[in-house]
């Protein structure tokens, strides 16, 4: 029940790795997958992607491990040094600081997210 990233989706889902039932002999998102159910019902195929290390099998859906993916970025993002262009960055967090205090990120945390 591994699913293959390929073109031609009506919908990509990104389940959130953690919702997983186990029904009879196999694990259900029960988030994610009724939707999907209803989609491909009705002829729209879909993608759903699963993160986080525990690999629920076998799946009732097909879905697409990444969580190696997400892993593998996040290394060779700690090696990289990252200098986005943020344009009005400054107006923005004067904004955010101004409405959530100390609670706003600062430049440093949106560079570690990129």
């Amino acid at each position: 029940m591994n699913a293959r990233v390929s073109h031609g989706k009506a919908a990509v889902f990104l389940s959130d790795g953690m919702s997983f039932t186990k029904v009879g002999d196999t694990w259900f998102d029960r988030i994610v997958d009724p939707l999907i159910l209803a989609l491909e019902k009705r002829g729209f195929p879909t993608l759903k992607l699963t993160p986080l290390p525990e690999a629920h099998f076998p799946r009732f859906v097909p879905s697409c491990f990444i969580q190696p993916a997400i892993d593998r970025v996040k290394l060779f993002a700690s090696v990289t040094n990252v200098q986005p262009v943020l344009p009005q960055f400054d107006e923005f967090l004067a904004e955010a600081r101004a409405k959530f205090g100390a609670l706003a990120p600062d430049r440093r945390w949106l560079v570690v997210q990129a």
